[in-house]
């Protein structure tokens, strides 16, 4: 069965935010392996002084986020003397279910996935679990007892933040806003919490919102620039935009090609809001197009999802069974203010090189594992 794989030493892959699809780059530096600049060393070394093997089972490579669920924890696994190997389905639950097979068959150690599917995916991943493999499930949680860790961002909170700030400045207006929210993956059940989080928000105000709801534009920027395109010709009342993540930029190219593109206080600007702070986000906001997003960091969800495979697959120590992590809204007046120890927020550091981000401290939700924490004999 078709499927891509990218082993742990092959490219990071970009992806344009001027909508050009995916495309290859050079590898990033080798995070440091040694010394007192890494707290991981060690961590993922067996007692027999073989590494652990680690698969990410991703949905895409095709936006920054993804890029970012991809080589954040490939930083962190090999700082820890790990092996990591990550695959690349492009949506494809079919192909997804052929990759736990080769997974399983490999005999890793634990398994990292978001899955395309939640539901196709589950007697899978539980022939993973029967054959001794642990599931770390993130950012699209699965209902499953199967499961050895569940987390994802609070996307409920996620769409709920986005719509309490948009209708604030529905009030300050006066007007009543016609909204055309552009979607991500439907079947995907996180993309459904942030929908369930928007309205249970926007329902509330049916004297000043009505919501119009795009197809499926799979968190993808031109599928998000053809979508308006296609759609605000036919609909002149629509006068708003909430995009569900990772489409901003297609929503600032959709009002350029139309004319309708006017910066944040004009009064002819079209408020548009969205979810995710990746480059597409914080350049629309820089430039003064977008007028926020709620944050959702593949550099905060990873950090957390890979500490927490390292502490229990590799420390034998416990962990939480479910994590939520939270977001907040970001506009032009905090964008240089990241949190938990970042040097920016993730929207604004270099995909070609991920031994920049570093570890972050996000000890409020999980300690740093160390090799010091490991049980004898485990």
């Amino acid at each position: 069965m078709k499927k891509s794989i990218i082993v742990s030493v092959a490219i990071v892959i970009l992806v344009s935010i001027a909508m050009l699809g995916c495309a290859p780059s050079s590898s990033p530096e080798p995070a440091p392996t040694t010394g007192t600049d890494n707290p991981l060393a060690g961590v993922a070394v067996k007692p027999d002084g073989s590494p652990y093997k680690i698969a990410n089972l991703l949905p895409t490579l095709c936006n920054d986020y993804a890029v970012g669920m991809m080589n954040v924890p490939k930083l962190y696994i090999e700082m820890a003397g790990g092996e990591y190997v990550s695959y690349n389905p492009d949506f494809d639950p079919q192909a997804q279910m052929a990759e736990v097979e080769d997974v399983i068959t490999a005999g890793v150690d634990a398994i990292m996935i978001v899955p395309v599917d939640t539901e196709l995916m589950k007697p899978s991943l539980e022939a993973a679990e029967a054959a001794g493999i642990p599931i770390f499930n993130y950012e699209m949680m699965m209902n499953s007892d199967k499961i050895t860790y569940r987390q994802e961002p609070d996307s409920v909170e996620l769409g709920r933040v986005c719509a309490e700030e948009f209708i604030k400045y529905a009030k300050s207006t006066g007007e009543h806003y016609y909204v055309y929210e552009i979607w991500g993956v439907m079947q995907m059940a996180g993309t459904q919490r942030r929908h369930q989080g928007l309205h249970e928000v926007l329902d509330q105000y049916p004297d000043i919102v009505t919501v119009l709801e795009s197809p499926a534009c799979d968190y993808t920027p031109d599928l998000a620039m053809a979508a308006i395109m296609d759609t605000f010709p036919t609909h002149p009342e629509l006068n708003a935009v909430i995009e569900q993540g990772s489409m901003v930029q297609g929503v600032v190219e959709a009002f350029r090609s139309l004319g309708i593109l006017h910066p944040v206080g004009d009064p002819n600007h079209i408020p548009f809001f969205g979810i995710d702070d990746d480059a597409g986000a914080c350049k629309a906001i820089r430039d003064g197009w977008c007028d926020g997003v709620t944050s959702h960091s593949p550099h905060e969800n990873m950090d957390v999802v890979t500490k927490a495979l390292l502490t229990k697959v590799c420390c034998g120590r416990d962990i939480p069974k479910e994590v939520l992590i939270p977001g907040h809204w970001i506009t032009i007046e905090n964008l240089d203010e990241p949190d938990y120890g970042a040097k920016k927020i993730w929207g604004e550091m270099p995909l070609d090189d991920f031994a920049q981000w570093g570890i972050l401290d996000m000890s409020h939700i999980i300690e740093t594992p160390t090799a010091d924490m490991k049980l004898s004999g485990y």
